[in-house]
This record gives C-alpha cells, sequence and structure tokens, in this order.
C-alpha cells in the first residue's frame, strides 16, 4: 500500500507541476503583450519632444466687409492688429516679400507645457515599470522589483528638453488687401500657428 501511494503521488507532481507552468505562462502572456503596446508607444513619446518648441507655421487668410458693404478701412484694421502686437512688445519691420510687413516678437516658455511633458514621461516610465515589475519581481541583479522605476528620475528632463527650446524669436508677415470693388477686405497672415490662432482671438478675425 505505501509503495502505491507513493507512486501515485510521484505520478501526481509532474501533472501538478505542469498545470501550475501552463496557469503562469497563460498570465504572463498578456502582460508580455501590454509591454509590446507600452513599448510601442515611446517613439510617439520621443517624436512629441522633439516636436515641443519648434514653429509650425503656417498661412491664414481673413475675410471682412469692406468700406462699400460697411466694413472697416484698412488704416483702422492696421492700426488694430499693430496695437495688438505692440501689446506683445512685437516690433516691426520690413518683410523681404512687397506687400507685406512683419511683427518680431520673442516666445515665452509656459511652465505648464513643461509640466505636462514631465508628467507624460513619467506616466511613461511608470507604466512600463509596472508591467516588468510584474514580469521579473526580482529585479535585475537580484535588485529588487523597485528598481525597474528608477528611469522616472529622468522625467524632468523632458520639462528641461522644452525649456530650453521653447524661448526662441517669433516671426509673423501679414498683408492688406481689399478688392477692386471695395466689398471685401483680404487679410493673409505667416506665422506660427499658436500665434496666429492667437491673433485670431485677440482682434477678432473670421476666417471662410
Amino acid at each position: 500500500r505505501r509503495s502505491g501511494l507513493g507512486y501515485g503521488r510521484v505520478l501526481g507532481t509532474p501533472r501538478h507541476a505542469e498545470t501550475e507552468i501552463a496557469g503562469v505562462m497563460n498570465t504572463q502572456t498578456p502582460l508580455y503583450s501590454t509591454l509590446l503596446l507600452a513599448v510601442a508607444t515611446l517613439p510617439g513619446v520621443v517624436s512629441t519632444l522633439q516636436r515641443t518648441g519648434q514653429a509650425k507655421f503656417i498661412e491664414k487668410t481673413y475675410m471682412m466687409p469692406g468700406t462699400a458693404t460697411g466694413g472697416l478701412e484698412m488704416r483702422s484694421i492696421a492700426g488694430g492688429v499693430t496695437a495688438y502686437f505692440r501689446s506683445l512688445n512685437y516690433k516691426i519691420e520690413d518683410s523681404s516679400q512687397k506687400g507685406r510687413i512683419r511683427f518680431i516678437g520673442n516666445m515665452q516658455g509656459s511652465i505648464s507645457q513643461a509640466s505636462f511633458l514631465t508628467l507624460v514621461v513619467l506616466g511613461c516610465f511608470a507604466a512600463v515599470g509596472i508591467i516588468v515589475q510584474s514580469l521579473f519581481p526580482e529585479g535585475p541583479f537580484g535588485l529588487g522589483p523597485n528598481v525597474w522605476f528608477a528611469p522616472c528620475v529622468f522625467s524632468p528632463w523632458a520639462g528641461w528638453y522644452y525649456w530650453g527650446r521653447a524661448f526662441r524669436r517669433d516671426i509673423v508677415e501679414l498683408s492688406l488687401e481689399m478688392s477692386d470693388d471695395l466689398a471685401t477686405t483680404t487679410l493673409c497672415a505667416l506665422g506660427d500657428q499658436e500665434t496666429i490662432e492667437a491673433l485670431q482671438k485677440g482682434v477678432r478675425f473670421q476666417s471662410p
């Protein structure tokens, strides 16, 4: 009886071990998939950081009623635009293109943007750390699971990187024309997207 009982235990042990191994593999498979997805997002985070602080030039056209249809004179529109940029400490210079006027100012860094980028990188590192911690709880070289969160200390570098690129020279070029029948006044603006959108809100132009 003892030999039979012992034999049965020997046979049962490998089956139980195989079941445990299969269960562990089934548990780790979703973790590996999640890890791959997290790693796949890293190039997007890097691309976002590389684009921060860089000017994204666009050209926008605004159509306004001319003097024949009750609109403002070109002199009044030009005065409003000039007053807006002067309030932002922009200087006026002649453009290399005929019929255009150039406004030059200095872009300032945004603390909220720097904080946002820092949190994005911190969340990315923390997410990868949580996943890798579940897969390798002992850590590399037996240093423990918390070592996987060590890259989080580099997250402030994202805000510093943005801050070093945010302060730059900002150039906006404008041209103002009125149709021959004085029914329509057209303002063309070329510059950084953020500056042009702020101009539209500040002077309340309407884009067609």
